[in-house]
């Protein structure tokens, strides 16, 4: 029993009560099942349309998302610099400090091991904080490691 016209593709058959509810409230309106479950196409018997009535332009960041949109994408990037520099410097410490390949692999495995090691208390200070301070708080322990280096 497919409650709308995907063919059972949403997921929404045999999920019982409320997908039930669902396709009565559905049948009840005079409304095919399809708009009642909020997918993201209506099925009709002339075309297949969007799902949204409203046909004006849409930004594609709402007013005052755009520049926080591109400082978490300059952080991305200033994150990725350090991650590949990483490996060049590793040969550096090589040749510098005439320390082995062995000695080289632990310098890199704790700057890995750092993922792994803060992933739980940085998912706490999410919680708890949110992702906002999550962010403000990993900025400022990488910038604390760039001054201790």
């Amino acid at each position: 029993m497919a409650l709308c016209g995907c063919g059972g593709l949403c997921g929404l058959r045999g999920r019982g009560r409320v997908a039930r509810e669902l396709e009565a409230r559905s049948k009840a309106a005079g409304e095919s099942p399809a708009t009642t479950l909020g997918h993201s196409m209506q099925i009709s018997n002339s075309a297949v349309s969007p799902a949204t009535s409203d046909t004006r332009h849409q930004a594609l960041f709402p007013t005052g998302h755009l520049l926080p949109f591109f400082l978490v994408t300059a952080l991305f990037f200033l994150w990725g610099v350090p991650n590949n520099l990483n490996d060049v410097l590793i040969r550096q410490f090589m040749k510098s400090f005439a320390i082995t390949r062995f000695q080289a692999g632990l310098v890199q495995s704790a700057f890995y091991m750092g993922y792994f090691v803060l992933a739980m208390p940085a998912a706490l200070i999410m919680r708890r904080l949110g992702y906002k301070a999550g962010f403000v708080i990993g900025l400022l322990l990488f910038s604390l490691g760039t001054f201790l280096f």
